[in-house]
């Protein structure tokens, strides 16, 4: 498998390599995530096509009021205006956040998501918090890693070391972008060049014979 991303690391015990490589087993974060206080519904092209559906695990009056209106052929304005009313109506904690996107496995989907605001939970000082202080970020921050997952984005590194063998705990995967990829590859690099540098300076000799 070729990476489609290479960088190297210079560093005093050699050259290193990061090879970036897409995750082709990565989970899908909205079903194989714990998300409470949250639920999802994705459907692609119209609401026939359903590829996500965890409105179970929500309050059960307001995941049949959102399937209902999506199941109806409503469109996306119509079932948030009509979320909010009944809202409003019913008092109900949960709120709709709704987006569309699309990626490598579909032309365009559109997603709500469902937020429970009364989730809480105990703290070490024995006091209630709520456990999704801002649910309109963490619906959408949720959603941005689903659009990573669905686009087939999601990567993982391999660490060659100087000696051009891979580096023992040197891989990783399930990263949601590169950055976060190759900030873990290199603090892998620093520790393994460190230990290299110190065995020799143990050994007393140069780097170049013993790495």
């Amino acid at each position: 498998m070729e990476p489609y991303r290479t960088e190297t690391v210079e560093t005093p015990a050699g050259e290193y390599t990061i090879n970036l490589h897409y995750d082709e087993d990565a989970s899908n974060p909205l079903t194989d995530w714990d998300h409470p206080g949250m639920a999802f519904w994705v459907n692609y092209g119209d609401s026939r096509y359903i590829e996500t559906d965890t409105l179970q695990d929500a309050d059960s009056d307001a995941a049949n009021a959102l399937r209902t209106w999506v199941r109806d052929g409503h469109d996306q304005d119509e079932v948030t205006g009509r979320f909010a009313k009944w809202r409003a109506i019913a008092g109900s904690p949960w709120v709709l956040v709704a987006g569309s996107d699309s990626s490598s496995r579909s032309d365009f989907y559109r997603w709500y998501v469902l937020v429970n605001t009364a989730e809480t939970y105990m703290a070490s000082d024995g006091k209630s918090y709520p456990a999704l202080p801002d649910p309109v970020g963490a619906a959408k921050a949720t959603m941005r890693d689903y659009r990573t997952w669905a686009a087939g984005e999601v990567c993982g590194y391999v660490v060659v070391d100087p000696s051009g063998d891979i580096l023992d705990d040197g891989s990783c995967w399930g990263f949601y972008t590169d950055e976060d990829a190759i900030t873990e590859a290199k603090d892998a690099i620093e520790y393994d060049a460190a230990k290299r540098i110190e065995v020799a300076g143990l050994v007393g000799a140069g780097f170049v014979g013993l790495i």
